[in-house]
Protein backbone atom coordinates (compact mmCIF):
# COMPACT_ATOMS: atom_id res chain seq x y z
CA UNK A 1 0.00 0.00 0.00
CA UNK A 2 1.64 3.06 -0.96
CA UNK A 3 2.31 6.03 1.95
CA UNK A 4 -0.34 9.17 1.22
CA UNK A 5 2.16 11.49 0.50
CA UNK A 6 4.91 10.85 -1.66
CA UNK A 7 8.74 12.38 -2.71
CA UNK A 8 9.84 13.33 -5.91
CA UNK A 9 11.96 10.29 -6.73
CA UNK A 10 8.37 7.73 -5.75
CA UNK A 11 6.41 9.87 -8.78
CA UNK A 12 9.16 10.05 -10.76
CA UNK A 13 9.76 6.14 -10.76
CA UNK A 14 5.66 5.60 -10.97
CA UNK A 15 5.71 7.65 -14.08
CA UNK A 16 9.16 6.44 -15.23
CA UNK A 17 10.44 9.70 -15.93
CA UNK A 18 13.62 11.82 -14.16
CA UNK A 19 12.69 13.94 -11.15
CA UNK A 20 13.32 16.97 -13.57
CA UNK A 21 10.81 16.28 -15.86
CA UNK A 22 8.72 15.94 -12.91
CA UNK A 23 9.71 19.46 -12.28
CA UNK A 24 8.85 20.36 -15.46
CA UNK A 25 5.36 19.23 -15.06
CA UNK A 26 4.83 21.04 -11.81
CA UNK A 27 5.53 24.02 -13.62
CA UNK A 28 4.49 23.79 -17.29
CA UNK A 29 1.40 20.98 -16.86
CA UNK A 30 0.05 21.54 -13.23
CA UNK A 31 0.91 18.34 -11.91
CA UNK A 32 -0.42 18.73 -8.43
CA UNK A 33 2.16 18.75 -5.76
CA UNK A 34 2.91 21.27 -2.94
CA UNK A 35 6.23 22.30 -0.93
CA UNK A 36 6.77 22.00 2.42
CA UNK A 37 9.74 24.09 3.08
CA UNK A 38 12.51 22.50 0.68
CA UNK A 39 10.62 19.72 -0.58
CA UNK A 40 7.92 18.74 -2.82
CA UNK A 41 5.41 16.09 -1.42
CA UNK A 42 3.01 14.36 -3.94
CA UNK A 43 -0.38 13.21 -2.45
CA UNK A 44 -1.58 9.97 -4.55
CA UNK A 45 -4.97 10.41 -4.79
CA UNK A 46 -4.58 13.79 -6.60
CA UNK A 47 -1.65 12.50 -8.91
CA UNK A 48 -3.77 9.63 -10.32
CA UNK A 49 -6.56 12.23 -10.78
CA UNK A 50 -4.43 14.15 -12.00
CA UNK A 51 -3.29 11.18 -14.56
CA UNK A 52 -6.54 10.47 -15.66
CA UNK A 53 -7.13 14.15 -16.32
CA UNK A 54 -4.68 16.46 -15.77
CA UNK A 55 -7.03 19.41 -17.09
CA UNK A 56 -8.63 19.29 -14.06
CA UNK A 57 -6.81 19.61 -10.91
CA UNK A 58 -3.89 22.32 -10.25
CA UNK A 59 -1.21 22.71 -7.90
CA UNK A 60 -1.95 24.22 -4.79
CA UNK A 61 0.32 26.96 -2.53
CA UNK A 62 1.52 24.80 0.48
CA UNK A 63 0.55 26.96 3.75
CA UNK A 64 1.92 25.96 7.38
CA UNK A 65 -0.94 24.21 8.14
CA UNK A 66 -0.17 21.79 5.23
CA UNK A 67 3.30 21.49 6.51
CA UNK A 68 2.74 20.63 9.84
CA UNK A 69 0.36 18.00 8.99
CA UNK A 70 2.55 16.83 6.63
CA UNK A 71 5.64 16.88 8.90
CA UNK A 72 3.89 15.16 11.10
CA UNK A 73 2.67 12.27 8.91
CA UNK A 74 6.05 12.09 7.73
CA UNK A 75 7.83 12.14 10.60
CA UNK A 76 6.12 9.89 13.55
CA UNK A 77 4.46 13.15 14.62
CA UNK A 78 6.98 14.97 16.12
CA UNK A 79 6.77 18.13 16.84
CA UNK A 80 7.69 20.58 14.05
CA UNK A 81 6.89 23.97 15.76
CA UNK A 82 8.35 24.21 19.13
CA UNK A 83 9.21 27.56 20.25
CA UNK A 84 11.10 29.06 22.95
CA UNK A 85 11.53 32.87 23.43
CA UNK A 86 13.11 34.18 26.77
CA UNK A 87 14.93 37.15 27.48
CA UNK A 88 15.84 38.02 23.92
CA UNK A 89 16.56 34.42 22.45
CA UNK A 90 14.25 33.23 20.22
CA UNK A 91 14.56 29.48 19.02
CA UNK A 92 12.10 27.91 16.67
CA UNK A 93 12.02 23.76 15.89
CA UNK A 94 11.18 23.43 12.39
CA UNK A 95 12.11 24.13 8.86
CA UNK A 96 14.03 27.55 8.02
CA UNK A 97 11.76 28.68 5.34
CA UNK A 98 8.77 27.72 6.86
CA UNK A 99 9.86 29.49 10.38
CA UNK A 100 11.36 32.47 8.25
CA UNK A 101 7.93 33.32 7.63
CA UNK A 102 7.13 34.26 10.79
CA UNK A 103 10.01 37.07 11.07
CA UNK A 104 9.12 40.41 10.46
CA UNK A 105 10.77 42.13 7.04
CA UNK A 106 13.61 44.32 7.64
CA UNK A 107 14.14 43.34 11.00
CA UNK A 108 17.27 41.23 11.35
CA UNK A 109 20.67 42.91 11.07
CA UNK A 110 22.76 39.87 10.57
CA UNK A 111 22.12 36.79 9.00
CA UNK A 112 25.16 34.24 10.10
CA UNK A 113 24.88 30.35 9.15
CA UNK A 114 26.14 27.56 7.50
CA UNK A 115 23.85 25.72 5.55
CA UNK A 116 24.12 21.68 4.25
CA UNK A 117 27.10 22.13 1.77
CA UNK A 118 25.10 19.03 0.23
CA UNK A 119 28.20 17.17 -0.46
CA UNK A 120 26.73 13.75 0.27
CA UNK A 121 25.61 12.51 -3.48
CA UNK A 122 29.26 13.59 -4.43
CA UNK A 123 31.00 11.84 -1.56
CA UNK A 124 29.18 8.65 -2.20
CA UNK A 125 30.61 8.87 -5.49
CA UNK A 126 34.29 8.48 -4.15
CA UNK A 127 35.75 5.77 -2.71
CA UNK A 128 37.98 7.52 0.12
CA UNK A 129 37.62 7.17 4.24
CA UNK A 130 35.91 10.30 3.71
CA UNK A 131 33.03 8.74 1.69
CA UNK A 132 32.59 6.61 4.98
CA UNK A 133 32.35 9.48 6.99
CA UNK A 134 30.29 11.37 5.02
CA UNK A 135 27.94 8.28 4.98
CA UNK A 136 28.09 8.25 8.56
CA UNK A 137 27.34 12.01 9.72
CA UNK A 138 25.69 13.37 6.66
CA UNK A 139 23.82 11.01 4.08
CA UNK A 140 22.59 8.67 7.10
CA UNK A 141 20.74 12.16 8.01
CA UNK A 142 19.20 13.45 5.32
CA UNK A 143 20.02 16.87 4.70
CA UNK A 144 22.92 16.74 2.90
CA UNK A 145 22.27 14.71 0.03
CA UNK A 146 19.88 16.43 -2.22
CA UNK A 147 19.78 16.62 -6.07
CA UNK A 148 22.05 19.83 -7.32
CA UNK A 149 18.92 21.04 -8.80
CA UNK A 150 16.77 20.75 -5.46
CA UNK A 151 19.60 22.19 -3.39
CA UNK A 152 20.13 25.51 -5.73
CA UNK A 153 16.11 25.62 -5.80
CA UNK A 154 15.84 25.19 -1.70
CA UNK A 155 19.15 28.08 -1.33
CA UNK A 156 17.27 30.47 -4.29
CA UNK A 157 14.39 30.34 -1.87
CA UNK A 158 16.60 30.93 1.32
CA UNK A 159 18.21 33.66 -0.26
CA UNK A 160 14.69 35.39 -1.05
CA UNK A 161 14.01 35.03 2.35
CA UNK A 162 16.66 36.16 3.92
CA UNK A 163 16.79 39.50 1.43
CA UNK A 164 13.27 40.15 3.18
CA UNK A 165 13.81 39.44 6.88
CA UNK A 166 17.51 41.32 6.69
CA UNK A 167 17.48 45.16 6.64
CA UNK A 168 18.59 47.65 4.34
CA UNK A 169 23.17 47.51 5.40
CA UNK A 170 22.17 44.66 7.28
CA UNK A 171 25.29 41.72 6.61
CA UNK A 172 24.61 38.24 5.69
CA UNK A 173 27.57 35.39 6.11
CA UNK A 174 27.16 32.12 4.87
CA UNK A 175 29.60 29.08 5.10
CA UNK A 176 29.83 27.25 2.44
CA UNK A 177 32.01 24.40 0.06
CA UNK A 178 34.52 26.01 -2.38
CA UNK A 179 33.29 23.91 -5.05
CA UNK A 180 29.78 25.65 -4.23
CA UNK A 181 30.83 29.10 -3.85
CA UNK A 182 29.90 30.22 -7.58
CA UNK A 183 26.29 29.29 -7.67
CA UNK A 184 25.86 30.47 -4.41
CA UNK A 185 27.05 33.76 -5.06
CA UNK A 186 25.18 33.89 -7.88
CA UNK A 187 21.51 33.24 -5.89
CA UNK A 188 22.72 35.75 -3.52
CA UNK A 189 23.13 38.24 -5.93
CA UNK A 190 19.91 37.47 -7.88
CA UNK A 191 18.17 38.32 -4.33
CA UNK A 192 19.78 42.29 -4.35
CA UNK A 193 22.77 40.73 -2.11
CA UNK A 194 26.01 43.05 -2.89
CA UNK A 195 28.75 40.62 -2.66
CA UNK A 196 31.77 41.97 -0.40
CA UNK A 197 34.60 39.16 0.07
CA UNK A 198 35.57 35.40 -0.17
CA UNK A 199 36.61 34.83 3.38
CA UNK A 200 38.61 31.16 4.87
CA UNK A 201 38.28 29.95 8.26
CA UNK A 202 41.81 28.06 9.15
CA UNK A 203 41.29 25.35 11.51
CA UNK A 204 44.72 24.85 13.48
CA UNK A 205 44.73 21.57 14.40
CA UNK A 206 42.51 19.75 11.85
CA UNK A 207 42.13 15.42 12.01
CA UNK A 208 45.47 14.62 9.61
CA UNK A 209 43.42 12.53 7.75
CA UNK A 210 45.14 10.77 4.63
CA UNK A 211 48.02 13.57 5.20
CA UNK A 212 50.60 11.06 3.69
CA UNK A 213 48.03 11.04 0.55
CA UNK A 214 47.14 14.68 -0.08
CA UNK A 215 47.25 17.97 1.43
CA UNK A 216 45.25 17.98 4.92
CA UNK A 217 41.61 19.27 4.38
CA UNK A 218 42.28 22.54 6.91
CA UNK A 219 39.72 25.41 5.98
CA UNK A 220 36.14 26.10 5.18
CA UNK A 221 34.99 28.96 3.17
CA UNK A 222 32.79 32.00 4.13
CA UNK A 223 31.18 34.79 2.11
CA UNK A 224 30.39 37.77 3.50
CA UNK A 225 27.23 40.08 1.25
CA UNK A 226 25.37 43.65 2.53
CA UNK A 227 21.95 43.77 1.73
CA UNK A 228 20.96 46.19 -0.70
CA UNK A 229 23.84 48.32 0.16
CA UNK A 230 27.37 48.49 -0.71
CA UNK A 231 28.21 48.72 3.33
CA UNK A 232 27.14 48.70 6.25
CA UNK A 233 28.03 48.06 10.01
CA UNK A 234 31.78 46.93 10.47
CA UNK A 235 33.15 47.49 13.69
CA UNK A 236 37.34 47.30 12.68
CA UNK A 237 38.50 49.66 15.90
CA UNK A 238 40.69 50.88 12.71
CA UNK A 239 42.92 47.71 12.63
CA UNK A 240 42.89 45.87 9.47
CA UNK A 241 40.43 42.96 9.89
CA UNK A 242 41.58 39.63 7.51
CA UNK A 243 39.58 37.35 5.51
CA UNK A 244 41.08 34.79 6.65
CA UNK A 245 40.90 33.93 10.52
CA UNK A 246 42.58 30.74 12.39
CA UNK A 247 41.19 29.22 15.67
CA UNK A 248 41.23 25.84 16.66
CA UNK A 249 38.50 22.85 15.54
CA UNK A 250 35.37 23.17 18.12
CA UNK A 251 37.15 22.37 21.27
CA UNK A 252 35.27 19.63 23.44
CA UNK A 253 33.96 22.18 26.03
CA UNK A 254 31.57 23.20 23.51
CA UNK A 255 30.37 20.03 23.03
CA UNK A 256 29.35 19.05 26.88
CA UNK A 257 25.32 18.49 25.65
CA UNK A 258 26.09 16.72 22.42
CA UNK A 259 27.88 16.73 19.33
CA UNK A 260 27.11 18.14 15.69
CA UNK A 261 29.31 16.95 12.71
CA UNK A 262 29.67 20.38 11.57
CA UNK A 263 29.88 22.36 14.99
CA UNK A 264 31.94 25.77 14.41
CA UNK A 265 33.55 27.68 17.76
CA UNK A 266 32.30 30.51 19.33
CA UNK A 267 35.66 31.77 18.71
CA UNK A 268 34.65 32.07 15.01
CA UNK A 269 31.46 32.93 15.64
CA UNK A 270 32.23 35.76 17.93
CA UNK A 271 34.48 37.25 14.76
CA UNK A 272 31.57 37.84 12.96
CA UNK A 273 28.82 38.80 15.53
CA UNK A 274 31.49 41.49 17.24
CA UNK A 275 32.79 42.96 13.48
CA UNK A 276 29.21 43.04 12.07
CA UNK A 277 26.61 44.09 14.32
CA UNK A 278 26.14 46.41 17.85
CA UNK A 279 24.98 45.54 21.46
CA UNK A 280 21.53 45.23 21.06
CA UNK A 281 20.83 43.68 17.36
CA UNK A 282 19.31 40.99 16.50
CA UNK A 283 21.21 37.46 14.96
CA UNK A 284 19.71 35.16 12.76
CA UNK A 285 20.87 31.18 12.04
CA UNK A 286 18.56 29.86 10.12
CA UNK A 287 20.48 26.37 9.87
CA UNK A 288 21.61 26.66 13.38
CA UNK A 289 22.54 23.24 14.02
CA UNK A 290 23.88 23.22 18.02
CA UNK A 291 24.01 26.93 18.48
CA UNK A 292 27.41 28.22 18.00
CA UNK A 293 26.44 31.33 16.48
CA UNK A 294 23.31 31.50 18.96
CA UNK A 295 26.00 31.33 22.48
CA UNK A 296 28.17 33.61 20.68
CA UNK A 297 25.01 36.26 20.15
CA UNK A 298 23.90 36.03 23.51
CA UNK A 299 27.60 36.43 25.58
CA UNK A 300 27.98 39.76 23.03
CA UNK A 301 24.80 41.07 24.20
CA UNK A 302 22.94 40.55 20.89
CA UNK A 303 19.28 39.62 20.64
CA UNK A 304 19.29 36.04 18.50
CA UNK A 305 16.80 33.75 16.34
CA UNK A 306 17.69 30.26 15.81
CA UNK A 307 15.95 28.40 13.60
CA UNK A 308 16.43 24.36 13.63
CA UNK A 309 14.60 21.42 12.25
CA UNK A 310 16.62 18.58 13.34
CA UNK A 311 14.37 18.27 17.13
CA UNK A 312 18.14 16.53 18.81
CA UNK A 313 20.41 19.46 17.50
CA UNK A 314 17.57 21.90 18.85
CA UNK A 315 17.87 20.59 22.69
CA UNK A 316 21.78 20.97 22.22
CA UNK A 317 21.23 24.75 21.20
CA UNK A 318 18.74 24.89 23.76
CA UNK A 319 21.30 24.14 26.80
CA UNK A 320 24.06 25.56 25.64
CA UNK A 321 22.28 29.50 25.82
CA UNK A 322 20.24 28.14 28.76
CA UNK A 323 16.61 29.15 27.84
CA UNK A 324 15.70 26.11 29.12
CA UNK A 325 16.51 26.91 32.99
Amino acid sequence: MQDKLARMDDVATYFNVTPETIRNWIRTRDLPATKFGRQWRFDWDAIKAWQDNPSATSRKKSTYKDYVSAASALDGNRDFRAEINRGGIRLINGDCLVSMEGIADGTVDLLLTDPPYNLGLFMQERATNLKRMRDNYFGAAGWDNLCADDWAESMNEFFGEAARVVRKGGALIVFMAVIKLETLIGLAQKHGFYYKTTGAWHKLNPMPRNMNLHFINSTESWVYFVNDAKTGTFNNDGKALHDFYETSVTPKSEKEYGKHPTQKPVELMDYFVRTLTNPGNIVLDPFMGSGSSGVSAKGMGRKFIGIELDEDYFDIAVQRMGVNK
